[in-house]
């Protein structure tokens, strides 16, 4: 059994979520997967990041699906391969639940800034 401590968390956000799963003998191991882990993972990462572990708790759901899209596009990036499309199509649309925002776009790799003001 793998013994976690979290002693990595602190990095960008982004990292420490994809950091939530670990390969062991050749098997990915998600150490987010039991309540008890995500709860302990949202409480020490809550200490590096301007979100309270209340807030992390009830968007579990989707940053399940920011750790997928992120690990894919690590592994595109990794591999020298295309962007999924699929994870920056993810990514954005995640992002729009904010006010002001950033893309990537797909085809350049440029990270956009977007707000939702004058928005109709």
């Amino acid at each position: 059994m793998l013994q976690v401590t979290w002693e990595w968390l602190g990095m960008p956000p982004a990292l420490d979520l994809a950091n939530t799963v670990a390969i062991t003998e050749g098997a990915e191991q998600d150490l987010v997967g039991s309540n008890e882990d995500f709860e302990e993972w949202a409480r020490i990462e809550s200490s590096f990041v301007p979100a309270p572990v209340g807030l992390l708790r009830l968007h579990r759901s989707e940053l399940m699906e920011v750790r997928a899209a992120v690990r894919d596009l690590l592994a595109a990036v990794t591999a020298h391969e295309p962007p999924p499309r699929r994870a920056i199509e993810t990514l954005n649309r995640l992002s729009r639940a904010a006010p002001e925002w950033t893309e990537l776009d797909a085809a350049s790799w440029r990270v956009v800034t977007r707000t939702g003001a004058g928005a109709a």
